[in-house]
């Protein structure tokens, strides 16, 4: 499973020369994911190769500017690039008032879906739950409420023992099968039939099987 992260930004209230105000990309399997985004990210975006309309998701830990200053310019340029998918925002309520205004008084109306997500910063919380990944807060002390999110990846290899586990069921059931019924079609009761599951997808990760059979028989007549 790809777990690829590339830094964006990490300096902080003020940018520097050589560093700019914090932003991270998170590729998980593909799914791109954003965490905060300073002013500058847009450029470091160019200059890391990454494409606006590839992000799935963007996290804002909390509302200082260094930490989401370049939102407004982010989806304004997805929206000039003709985005028309959905974009999941994890945030503080108080961002969509933001955002709002802004768009508001710049006459901008973005034709893709804003999917608000509100982090709560009482207590850490389950915010995202998907087929490879979990998304957790956590509770940072901070000036202002803060969150951290911590992602953890889901281990494929439990996918694999089950498949394994239904190799070895099939391949049992077939020696414990009634010769009397089989032996005109199998020229041997000890027959070994290998059946291999093969998934949707590269990780194993999709929930449908597709089935392809190998059999092999000794010839004892």
């Amino acid at each position: 499973m790809k777990f690829e992260l590339t830094i964006l930004g990490s300096s902080s209230a003020t940018p520097i020369f050589q560093r700019n105000p914090t932003a991270q990309i998170l590729n998980i399997n593909e799914k791109i994911i954003m965490i905060d985004c300073g002013e500058g990210t847009q450029q470091q975006m160019l200059r890391f190769g990454i494409k606006f309309n590839k992000i799935d998701s963007i996290f804002i830990s909390h509302l200082h500017g260094d930490h989401f200053f370049g939102l407004v310019g982010l989806l304004s340029s997805m929206n000039l690039n003709g985005r028309v998918k959905a974009l999941n925002l994890y945030c503080p309520v108080a961002l969509k008032e933001i955002l709002d205004i802004q768009f508001l008084h710049s006459g901008s109306v973005l034709r893709f879906p804003l999917n608000y997500f509100f982090t709560q910063t009482t207590s850490p919380q389950k915010i995202v739950d998907t087929p490879d990944y979990i998304v957790e807060t956590i509770i940072l002390n901070h000036r202002i409420p803060c969150t951290g999110f911590l992602f953890t990846t889901k281990k494929a290899f439990l996918t694999h023992k089950k498949a394994f586990f239904y190799f070895e069921v099939y391949f049992c059931l077939f020696f414990l099968l009634p010769n009397t019924q089989y032996r005109k079609f199998y020229p041997s009761v000890f027959g070994a039939s290998i059946f291999i599951f093969v998934r949707k997808d590269r990780d194993f990760r999709a929930k449908t099987f597709y089935l392809y059979s190998v059999h092999f028989y000794p010839h004892l007549y």
